[in-house]
């Protein structure tokens, strides 16, 4: 997502917490939804340009700094 390349993610776990619109699901464990959903991003750019900008700005709330201020505060609560 940070370099501009649209994402195909499983929709299970924390990926569409952390993905959120950001990203084309798919079921992990059904390669024909897999291949589907290649199949949509790969033909259709007007939605790879669409990923591409949201997840540009999606990533945009990460940071390695925002990261270890909220590690540091953490490691304080539980200290």
């Amino acid at each position: 997502m940070a370099c501009g390349t649209p994402v195909l993610a499983a929709n299970s776990g924390s990926l569409p917490e952390v993905c959120k619109d950001a990203a084309l699901y798919c079921q992990a464990d059904d390669t024909s939804d897999i291949a589907e959903k290649l199949v949509k991003m790969l033909s259709d750019e007007t939605l790879l340009e669409k990923m591409k900008n949201i997840g540009l700005e999606h990533v945009k709330q990460y940071s390695y700094d925002k990261s270890a201020l909220r590690m540091r505060e953490i490691l304080r609560y539980i200290e």
